[in-house]
């Protein structure tokens, strides 16, 4: 007599579960693929932006740079490039059209994680070049 749970009865189950994992698996691969295409696509636009910190160019250039990502590719370059850290928020899309995306930008850097993150660059800014660390210190208290 065999017996209802035997290898023999399990072995379709085990086979449909395997085929099915596969297809599970496939479509992770195929995520993961096109999320690395989106990494591939914000690093080429944000490459040069790394090099510097946030005083060393303008936020039009970084916004004309960008303008090709959409909203959740656009929300992970600026945490890239103004925080220097990933975003965690999964689902984020920053801005639409040129004047949206301005105001987000001008939104980080009044941010206090932004004015922590650029403390020391902020002091060696006004070492190096006071006029412009004035002006730049000025834009912080009147825009934060």
């Amino acid at each position: 007599m065999q017996d209802k749970y035997s290898n023999d009865s399990l072995l379709g189950i085990g086979d449909q579960f395997l085929g099915n994992s596969d297809a599970l698996l496939n479509g992770e691969r195929e995520a993961e693929n096109e999320k690395s295409a989106d990494e591939a696509a914000i690093d080429k636009c944000i490459a040069v932006f790394l090099k510097m910190n946030p005083f060393e160019f303008n936020d039009e250039d970084f916004l004309v740079a960008t303008m090709t990502l959409d909203g959740r590719d656009f929300a992970r370059a600026v945490y890239r490039v103004y925080l220097r850290r990933e975003c965690e928020h999964e689902k984020l899309h920053l801005g639409y059209g040129f004047q949206g995306r301005m105001e987000n930008v001008q939104q980080f850097r009044r941010s206090p994680e932004f004015k922590r993150r650029w403390a020391t660059e902020i002091l060696a800014e006004q070492k190096k070049h006071p006029i412009k660390a004035f002006f730049n210190r000025l834009w912080i208290e009147m825009t934060g």
